[in-house]
Parts: C-alpha cells; structure tokens; sequence
C-alpha cells in the first residue's frame, strides 16, 4: 500500500515522547494481525498454563483482544484443547459495511499518520476517542469509568498493518491475512470452543 509507504518515510519525526506508543516504534510500526495471532496467543496461553499449573484457560476478549484468539483458532485446531472457554465483546471474523466502522478506521488512520510524522495528535485522539464511545457504549447504560479505563489502557493506535487488515475486512467482510493467503473467516468452522459473543448495537 503506497499509504504504508508514505509512513515509513516520515517515521523518522518520530521523538522519544511519542515511543510511549509502541506501534509507533519503527520495529512495530508495520505489524499486522498476522504477528498477534502467530506470536502473541500462543505466548500468552502458555505463560498463563505455566502461571497457573492449568493445562487450560479461559479467555477474555474486547475487540482486537477477541480478533486474535479467533483467528489463531482457525488456523490451529489443536490449540481448542488448550482453551475452556471464550467471552468475546465486539469482536468477529465477518463485517457489514457500515459508516461508523468506516469513520472509525479513517480517524484511526489519520491519527497514526499524525503520530508518525511527530504532529500534534490531541484533536485526533479526541475525535477518535469519540467515535470509540459511539461504536462500543450504549450510552444510555453505559459507565463512564469503563469509558475513561478504555481510553487511558487502551491509547495506543493500531499499526499500519493491522490498520489495513482491518480496512480489508470493512471493505470484504471477511478478515484474511496480511498476504492474503489465510481468510480467517472461511476458517471459522475449526474453533470448537464454547463461547459466548457480545456486541453493541452498531456492531
């Protein structure tokens, strides 16, 4: 994507500030769902066996955190045996073409951009922040500590690479890998664990 490119040019207006982030890190810059699913789920099911002295676990997921358990499922069947259970909020494998999605990824896309170049990114994160609020709460019901504690943990903005998956998937339906050789979605048949999904009412 001539988009990745253009941020690999101007990382490097990256300062020391912004490292806080580490998908602004040029290491994590470009990583994609592809590296969560392959790298972080099983290390994260393993450190938890070991922690525990379980042979399973349990797995608890908001949005991304969900995506990636789902889509390392697909791809190894064997792992069912390592998972009692799964509670997803706002996460899937499929999509509908929506504008709140859409709006979402392009502020998402223009905040990582700004990120990159070193700019001022606090009317971003705000309009960013917004859109998160509309597409994740009901606001009628929802807690605004939820609210605060999902936008003070989870700050950081996707990479360049997970931001086009994602972009993929608003465009397709289907999440597929980086290379396009993996659709997640066709997969789906191998999970086999009980879950239980959530999700909003724009989801």
């Amino acid at each position: 994507m001539a988009m990745l490119m253009g941020a690999v040019k101007v990382v490097q207006g990256i300062n020391n500030a912004q490292l806080k982030n580490a998908s602004v890190d040029p290491k994590y810059m470009n990583w994609t769902y592809d590296d969560y699913v392959n790298g972080d789920v099983p290390t994260i099911i393993d450190f938890v066996k070991n922690r525990t002295g379980k042979d399973k676990a349990h797995w608890v997921g908001h949005s991304m955190g969900g995506n990636i358990l789902l889509c390392y499922l697909t791809q190894n069947p064997k792992a069912n045996n390592d998972i009692v259970s799964i509670f997803t909020a706002g996460s899937q494998l499929t999509m509908k073409k929506g504008t709140v999605m859409n709006n979402q990824l392009k502020n998402l896309e223009a905040t990582r951009l700004l990120e990159l170049k070193g700019g001022d990114i606090s009317k971003a994160k705000e309009i960013s922040q917004d859109t998160n609020y509309k597409m994740f709460f009901n606001t009628s019901n929802a807690d605004p500590r939820i609210v605060d504690q999902l936008n003070a943990i989870g700050s950081d903005t996707p990479s360049m690479g997970v931001l086009g998956q994602y972009m993929n998937l608003s465009d397709t339906g289907k999440y597929a890998s980086n290379d396009k050789k993996v659709d997640y979605t066709d997969d789906a048949g191998n999970i086999k664990v009980p879950a239980f999904y959530s999700a909003g009412r724009k989801d």
